[in-house]
């Protein structure tokens, strides 16, 4: 009888400490368990301006690659290849359309085109700018890159007609304004780390060339350039207002050449643009068209670089 009772004791107590250690892992944890693990500081994390990709083109081009301090902090990719004729003639900077990188379509056919020629090439790729911003040009009745002269433009379609109409009533005009400048001066901060780079490698005349709408950013920047040798604009679009601001700014002294690029499909607005030029007497401007893409691709690239090479060397 007595080991039964010893029996009927343990059991007891083995049922207690069962439920104990139960009721323990049903209730709250220790804060050691359920803590996340602690993020690493800001100020350590790498950040790029662009978002297009730069990791998986400094893998495909790692000779190329070219690591770009901005001033926020951040940095950007660019890819260069130097002249593959010495003495070197000049270098360019090459800044792809919104959205694009810096080895997408004719700019990466640009860089293995253009040093044949005794000429270095940095290309830059060029995050997208705000959707507000975009969808303001679509109010305009711009056409979109890649469209005719006489395409159907952004805003032409009814159904953006609505979304544009909600984007004014969201978006006030100053707003606009401050968005663009912001956007403007990023990409200033971009093309400035570009030069600086390539005048730390000993190259003292410099180009620059935008393709499709950043041929109004690359404009804006060089205004504010005293060495640069030439801008280029390679399939430009352009809205009215824009076309306006700008002639106001080349009617200003400077020191720089400007060659306008368009394709054949594009003379009717061109003419347009280069009347504007005239009638406010911007001299150093020459208006060229050739037959190419719309927009330019790969293919496209030997016809552009020739010209480009024949203008810069004049």
């Amino acid at each position: 009888k007595s080991q039964w009772g010893l029996s009927l004791l343990l059991s007891g107590l083995m049922l207690v400490f069962s439920s104990t250690v139960l009721a323990q892992q049903d209730g709250e944890q220790p804060q050691t368990d359920t803590e996340p693990a602690a993020e690493a500081p800001a100020s350590k994390r790498f950040s790029v301006t662009t978002g297009l990709g730069e990791w998986a083109l400094a893998s495909q081009y790692p000779e190329q690659a070219v690591w770009l301090e901005l001033e926020s902090g951040s940095r950007a990719l660019a890819l260069f290849r130097p002249e593959q004729q010495v003495p070197a003639r000049s270098a360019m900077i090459v800044l792809a359309n919104e959205g694009q990188t810096a080895d997408e379509a004719i700019i990466g056919a640009l860089r293995r085109t253009l040093p044949n020629d005794g000429m270095a090439v940095m290309t830059l790729g060029l995050r997208a700018p705000p959707d507000v911003l975009r969808q303001s040009r679509q109010s305009r009745k711009v056409p979109a890159p890649g469209d005719g002269e006489d395409g159907g433009s952004e805003g032409d379609n009814p159904t953006d007609e609505n979304a544009s109409s909600v984007m004014i009533d969201v978006a006030a005009p100053e707003d606009l304004e401050a968005l663009a400048e912001n956007y403007q001066n990023s990409v200033s901060g971009l093309l400035d780390a570009a030069a600086g780079a390539l005048r730390d490698r000993g190259y003292e005349r410099l180009l620059v060339l935008g393709v499709g709408w950043s041929a109004d950013y690359v404009t804006e920047w060089a205004a504010a350039q005293d060495q640069l040798a030439g801008v280029i604009w390679l399939a430009p679009v352009f809205t009215p207002d824009r076309v306006t601001a700008l002639t106001e700014v080349l009617a200003e002294d400077r020191n720089w050449r400007l060659l306008d690029l368009h394709g054949t499909s594009s003379q009717a607005v061109a003419r347009e643009r280069a009347a504007e030029l005239a009638r406010a007497e911007v001299g150093q401007y020459r208006r060229l068209p050739l037959p190419m893409a719309s927009p330019p691709g790969a293919a496209d690239a030997d016809g552009i670089a020739n010209w480009v090479s024949a203008w810069v060397g004049q």
